[in-house]
């Protein structure tokens, strides 16, 4: 229309809207969103969300999934390295990560559908505890709008935790998930500051792992004090001895330890 200045009083926001008011007090609306470009959103799976932090362990599959929305369609989605590393930097440490490119899964697990996208990051870490390392989760829509343009971690952009898709990964061992659960009852023993290897094998058959008390894993917060399986706690230990200064020795599969005082397992049997 020519000579819109003639026709129009004022253009004002009203919430979510635009809002164009006419010479004549009429009005007319339309969402804001018609006139922007939104970059997409990303949403990771934080350990610790103040810190951006996500813990990895050693000895054990990770298996973490990122989302993706846009108000319109997410068409790439990836994670890549801080400053001038673009690549897939998970994949030096022992993961695959999926990537979406022209809104088709090419690598790794993931999906696509519109508006939404996941992809997932598996594998063991190659990494020893306290290892990290730094990456960046990104998706772009049709317009190639990305959910952040700055990749710079914390040693070279102090705020690097506001920027959408930063995580820290921290490496940590399987004896920070885990610890050995205070035993429902205990062994009897003829001697119980001398267990012989049979009383040992009957203290292994009641014992069991639980998560952490102490473990601040917001992914693990609802099984704090909990009792791990038995099947899969199998797979987490590697072994169960006793040690000369009199305390049971749990080894996880990582080579770390977790030990308790034997004698919170055993109790003298009656004469």
């Amino acid at each position: 229309v020519e000579n819109q200045t003639e026709r129009i009083e004022s253009i004002t926001r009203e919430g979510n809207n635009v809002v164009v008011t006419y010479k004549d007090g009429s009005k007319d609306t339309k969402a804001l969103a018609d006139f922007v470009n939104v970059a997409p959103k990303v949403e990771l799976p934080y350990s610790n969300e103040a810190k951006k932090e996500i813990y990895v362990y050693t000895g054990e599959n990770t298996d973490l999934t990122f989302k993706a929305s846009d108000n319109t369609a997410v068409k790439d989605m990836y994670v890549r390295g801080p400053g001038g590393i673009g690549k897939d930097n998970t994949a030096d440490y022992g993961f695959t990560t999926g990537k979406i490119e022209n809104s088709a899964v090419t690598h790794g697990d993931g999906t696509v559908s519109g508006a939404t996208a996941t992809i997932k990051m598996t594998g063991v870490t190659t990494l020893k505890a306290p290892n990290h390392w730094t990456s960046f989760v990104v998706a772009n829509d049709n317009d190639n709008a990305p959910s952040a343009t700055d990749f710079r971690a914390l040693d070279q952009n102090p705020n690097a935790t506001q920027t959408p898709g930063y995580v820290h990964f921290i490496v940590k061992s399987q004896t920070d998930k885990y610890d050995i659960a205070t035993p429902a009852d205990k062994v009897e023993v003829a001697d119980p500051t001398k267990v012989t290897d049979a009383e040992l094998d009957k203290i292994k058959e009641k014992l069991q792992i639980e998560y952490a008390q102490t473990n601040d894993d917001a992914n693990f917060a609802d099984k704090k004090g909990k009792t791990v399986d038995a099947a899969d706690a199998k797979t987490k230990i590697k072994s169960v001895t006793k040690d000369d200064k009199g305390n049971l020795v749990v080894t996880y599969t990582d080579g770390s330890t977790d030990t308790k005082p034997l004698s919170e397992f055993v109790t003298q049997t009656p004469s």
